[in-house]
C-alpha cells in the first residue's frame, strides 16, 4: 500500500472514531438538562470574584461558615471559563472538547492491546456508545478520561515492561484529585495492577511500591491536603439515602440502547476471557468490582467499560503487533470539524435552542417573576437549587444539588415534603419560607393549592410560584 494511503485510510479510521464522540456529546449535552451544572458554574464564579478557593459554606444559610471542601475547584474555574468565553454554547464546548479527549485515550489505550486500528476503533466505538450518557461537561467526563490515561501507562509498564511510565501515573493523580471526587478509582486501578505486578513476580516491584506511594503523596497536592478525603466520608455515610433518591445514582434501566449495549460488553468480556483466559487475575478482579459498582449506579457503567475492553481486546486480539500507521494531524481536525459541524447542525443547536431546552428544564421564567415580584426566603426542591444559586445568588434558598453539603437527614426531609407525605406541613424550612418555587407537577404543589398559608401567584409550563398570606 501507498504510504500516503496508508496515512489516509488511518485518518479516515481516526476521524470515525472521534467524530462520534464529538457528535454523542452535542446531542447530549445540548439537551441542557443537568442540574449540577449551574452549582458549579456559581462556585467557580465565587473563585474568580474572589480571586481564592473556598474554606467555609458559603450558599447554605443552613450550614453557614462549617467547612467546605470544593473538591472539584479546578473543575468548577473550567467550565466557568468556558461559560464566560461562550455563554450557554459553554457546556456543549467542554463536552466535545474533553469527549475528544476521551475518545482519543480509549482508542490508543486498544491500539496498544491489540496493535489492530481498525479492531481497537470498532471496541472504541462500541464504548463510546455504552458512555454516551455522561458525556455531557459534568466532571465525570474527566474521571473517564484520567481513567483511561492511567490505565494505558499501567497496561505498558506491566504487559510490555515499561516500567518507566510509572512515573507519569502520580501526574494523572495529581490532576485527578484537583477534579473530580473519585479519584479514589484511580487509586483502586492502580492498586489492582500493583497487585498483578507482584503476582508476576517481576523484579521491577519495588519501582511498583515506590509509585504506589507517589500516587498516594499525589492526591494530596491540592488545596485542601489530607481534607480533600472528607466529602468521600461524608458520601459514605449518605450512601443509603442518596442512592435511593438520586436519580442518576440508580441502577441502570436497561430501558436505553446505551446501556444493553454496556451489558453486552460485558457478556462479551466474559465469554472472550473464558475461552481465551487472560492471565491476569488481579485485573480480572478490577473489572468484577467495576461490574458490581457499574450495576448499582448507572452514572458509573463507564467503570466497566473502560476496565473491560482492554481485557476484551487482548482476549481477542490475541499478540500485539506494531502499528505502523499513522494518522494526519491535519486530516483528522478537519474530517471531526466537519462531523461536529453537521452534528450541530443536524441537532439544530443553536443559541435560541439552547435557551428553550434550557426552559425546559429549569424554572427560568419563574425565576424571573420571583425576582422581581416575589422577595424573601425560597423554599425550592433539590434539582432546582443549582440553578437558583446561579439565576439569584443573593436569595436564601432551602436546598442545592451539592450532596454533600447537606445531612442525609436534611435531604430525605426535602424529599418526604415534595412528594406531601405525612407530616410535610410541619416542614421548618417550608415554615420559614416566604416564597415556595417548584415543578408544578409535584405533590407538594398540588397540596399548597388548597394550604391557607399560602397564595399561587404564577404558573408557567413547568413550574409554579407560592407566596406566603401575610396574616
Amino acid at each position: 500500500m501507498h504510504p500516503r494511503e496508508s496515512v489516509f485510510r488511518r485518518s479516515l479510521l481516526v476521524v470515525v472514531v472521534y467524530g462520534m464522540a464529538v457528535a454523542l456529546a452535542l446531542a447530549i449535552s445540548s439537551s441542557m438538562d443537568d442540574p449540577d451544572l449551574w452549582w458549579h458554574l456559581r462556585t467557580g464564579q465565587w473563585m474568580v470574584q474572589h480571586r481564592a478557593l473556598p474554606d467555609a459554606e458559603l450558599f447554605s444559610a443552613h450550614h453557614a461558615h462549617e467547612r467546605w471542601v470544593a473538591y472539584s475547584w479546578a473543575y468548577d474555574l473550567v467550565v466557568y471559563a468556558f461559560h464566560r468565553a461562550f455563554g450557554l454554547f459553554g457546556p456543549v464546548v467542554l463536552s466535545s472538547l474533553v469527549a475528544l479527549l476521551i475518545a482519543r485515550a480509549l482508542f490508543r489505550l486498544l491500539c496498544t492491546i491489540s496493535g489492530r486500528a481498525a479492531f481497537a476503533a470498532a471496541l472504541a466505538g462500541v464504548g463510546l456508545v455504552a458512555m454516551a450518557p455522561m458525556l455531557y461537561g459534568r466532571s465525570t467526563m474527566f474521571t473517564i478520561w484520567f481513567a483511561l490515561l492511567e490505565i494505558h501507562l499501567l497496561w505498558r509498564a506491566l504487559v510490555l515492561g515499561e516500567t518507566r511510565k510509572l512515573a507519569l501515573v502520580p501526574l494523572v493523580l495529581v490532576a485527578w484529585a484537583n477534579v473530580h471526587v473519585q479519584f479514589v478509582y484511580g487509586l483502586a486501578i492502580y492498586a489492582c495492577f500493583a497487585g498483578q505486578a507482584l503476582v508476576d513476580a517481576r523484579k521491577s516491584f519495588g519501582a511498583w511500591a515506590l509509585a504506589g506511594c507517589a500516587c498516594l503523596a499525589a492526591t494530596l497536592v491540592n488545596p485542601y491536603g489530607l481534607r480533600i478525603y472528607e466529602p468521600l466520608l461524608q458520601y459514605m455515610e449518605q450512601s443509603r439515602t442518596i442512592y435511593a433518591l438520586l436519580e442518576e445514582l440508580h441502577p441502570p434501566s436497561f430501558a436505553t440502547f446505551d446501556t444493553w449495549i454496556a451489558l453486552a460488553i460485558v457478556v462479551a468480556v466474559v465469554v472472550g476471557v473464558a475461552r481465551r483466559p487472560v492471565r491476569k487475575p488481579f485485573l480480572l478482579l478490577l473489572f468484577a468490582v467495576a461490574i458490581v459498582v457499574g450495576f448499582r449506579s448507572a452514572r458509573d457503567v463507564w467503570f466497566f467499560v473502560a476496565t473491560g475492553l482492554p481485557l476484551l481486546a487482548a482476549a481477542i486480539a490475541g499478540a500485539r503487533e506494531e502499528m505502523q500507521e499513522k494518522e494526519s494531524p491535519a486530516l483528522v481536525a478537519i474530517g471531526v470539524l466537519l462531523v461536529a459541524g453537521a452534528a450541530s447542525a443536524a441537532l439544530g443547536i443553536s443559541g435560541t435552542s439552547l435557551r428553550e431546552r434550557l426552559a425546559l428544564h429549569v424554572p427560568v421564567a419563574a425565576s424571573e417573576f420571583v425576582e422581581t415580584r416575589a422577595p424573601g426566603r425560597i423554599f425550592n426542591p433539590y434539582d432546582w437549587g443549582g440553578w437558583l444559586l446561579w439565576r439569584l445568588p443573593d436569595r436564601e434558598i432551602a436546598i442545592d444539588g451539592r450532596t454533600w453539603v447537606h445531612s442525609a437527614e436534611y435531604i430525605e426531609r426535602s424529599y418526604r415534603t415534595w412528594n406531601a407525605m405525612p407530616g410535610w406541613e410541619d416542614d421548618p424550612d417550608l415554615a420559614a419560607a416566604a416564597v415556595v418555587l417548584g415543578p408544578r407537577d409535584q405533590p407538594l404543589t398540588s397540596a399548597l393549592s388548597g394550604d391557607p398559608r399560602f397564595e399561587r401567584v404564577y404558573q408557567d409550563a413547568i413550574a409554579c410560584v407560592f407566596v406566603r398570606l401575610r396574616k
